[in-house]
């Protein structure tokens, strides 16, 4: 079993729940960022006569777990992101061959 990045673009007042559901379910690790995009909820607006692109603000929580954990990690996000609207997000599951500790050089 190998290591895969667990990626989910979320809406951004669904973050807390997320968290809260991953460190409730064992999961201490995590990295959080906001990103801007489009998607589901359209992404252009018409104005002028000018199709122009309306980026939305959204969260993105990254999580490195084995293999096997994968379908696991995805039933919490999915549980603690959805709002059942369009524009909740997306999971992207991403192979990882390995990760180094900058503190110890441990590998794995």
């Amino acid at each position: 079993m190998g290591l895969v990045l667990v990626r989910a673009v979320i809406r951004e007042e669904k973050l807390s729940d997320v968290l809260k559901a991953l460190v409730d379910k064992g999961y201490q690790g995590a990295t959080v960022y906001r990103v801007m995009g489009m998607g589901g909820e359209g992404g252009v607006v018409k104005i002028e006569e000018r199709l122009h692109p309306v980026l939305i603000p959204r969260v993105v929580v990254e999580v490195i777990a084995d293999e096997k954990e994968t379908g696991e990690l995805i039933k919490i996000i999915t549980e603690s992101a959805r709002t059942g609207k369009v524009g909740d997000g997306r999971i992207f599951v991403i192979p990882t061959s390995k990760t180094v500790r900058i503190r110890t050089g441990e590998e794995q």
